[in-house]
């Protein structure tokens, strides 16, 4: 169960060891190339992790009031990661070190809530759900991510579409 979610960990995780690197590797001297890729990989985690919370809502909230209980907490830890995100990416493209300083408090709270679904999560679910209905669960999940896979484009590319039109 959930595994399409699981395997979409590690696009996260990937995402995010990138802006460690960043800031692990950060230039006062040229720090203009610095900021630009933080910018640029914090909107790419932000589209990826609305679209993993959005997967998760749209295959897990419709099955119970009990499963939409447990997605809505979840929906509160996808505010706070994005509204870190925004604040990240706001400060990078005013070219601020605090841009920088927000990368762990991220990584945490990242890092937190994808073992919270890798174990607690499904136990949960597991709770509160038959087995009928984690084969649904399952079946939602591979048809949204076979229309994303039918579309040919990531969301990382209709993202980057969205903001080369802005």
């Amino acid at each position: 169960m959930l595994e399409i979610l699981l395997k979409r960990h590690k696009l996260l995780q990937d995402l995010f060891k990138k802006l460690e690197f960043l800031r692990d590797n950060f230039n006062f001297n040229h720090s203009k190339p610095f900021y630009d890729e933080l910018v640029r990989i914090g909107e790419d985690l932000k589209l990826e992790t609305d679209y993993h919370f959005y997967l998760q809502d749209e295959a897990v909230s419709p099955i119970s009031n009990e499963t939409k209980k447990l997605v809505k907490e979840n929906m509160l830890v996808r505010d706070i990661l994005l509204r870190m995100l925004n604040r990240m990416i706001e400060e990078g493209r005013a070219e601020n070190p605090k841009a920088f300083q927000e990368i762990g408090d991220i990584g945490e709270i990242l890092s937190a809530y994808l073992k919270k679904e890798r174990g607690l999560f499904r136990q949960q679910l597991e709770a509160v759900t038959t087995p009928q209905q984690r084969a649904q669960i399952d079946e939602i999940l591979k048809v949204l991510e076979g229309k994303e896979l039918s579309e040919e484009k990531s969301v990382l590319e209709k993202g980057k579409v969205a903001v080369e039109r802005e």
